[in-house]
């Protein structure tokens, strides 16, 4: 019920859960806490190419590279649904504390994956926001997370942005990506396209 049956990495239910105790938290103890929104680029291309089994061992390699780029406790990596995968990462030291993950998954991600019978590169569009300071609650934290994740993705692809932050470069054919707050208008047209869908049906946002 709150584990994901591909990759028995916690589901959305369970992520929402930890993502409400690590906010809670943090706000009783003026800490920091990060959360990571990470979509497969291309994984429809891929699945379409190679099949439905070849796509599900890609997302059960993927969840066991990102699993091993956390360790503590206060952490928790989830899969959302499809293609997209969350980490809450608690008690961290800021924006640094979360860089320090993010280049653990840049790291992880650059051994090619065996896809059908080659090695193929697959790369992760990401969006970070941080509590407090781009959410004052876990469902701002989260479309904020989402809202940066859309535009590394806009940009191309294999990089990641902090809300509200000029993003930083990854190494190899990574992309620089400025993150600026979506308008409502332009947020709704994300929605509208389903790029939204799965956290805005999930949460009921306006």
């Amino acid at each position: 019920m709150f584990y994901d049956s591909l990759t028995g990495l916690p589901n959305a239910m369970l992520f929402l859960d930890r993502l409400q105790q690590a906010v809670a938290h943090a706000a009783r103890r003026q800490q920091v806490v990060a959360l990571l929104y990470m979509d497969v680029d291309g994984f429809k291309r891929i699945s379409d190419r190679h099949g439905a089994s070849a796509g599900d061992s890609l997302m059960q390699e993927i969840a066991e590279r990102l699993g091993r780029c956390i360790q503590r406790k206060e952490d928790t990596l989830a899969r959302l649904c499809g293609d997209q995968f969350a980490m809450v990462l608690g008690g961290i030291d800021g924006v640094e504390g979360a860089v320090t993950v993010l280049d653990k998954v840049n790291g992880a991600m650059k051994k090619h994956f065996l896809i059908g019978n080659c090695e193929q590169p697959v790369s992760l569009s990401i969006g970070a926001s941080i509590f407090p300071d781009h959410g004052k609650d876990w469902s701002a934290l989260l479309r904020n997370a989402s809202i940066a994740m859309h535009q590394a993705k806009s940009a191309g692809g294999n990089g990641y942005c902090c809300y509200g932050k000029e993003g930083k470069k990854q190494q190899g054919s990574g992309v620089v990506v400025q993150a600026t707050p979506l308008s409502p208008r332009l947020f709704k047209k994300f929605r509208s396209q389903g790029r939204e869908g799965w956290a805005s049906g999930f949460m009921g946002w306006p």
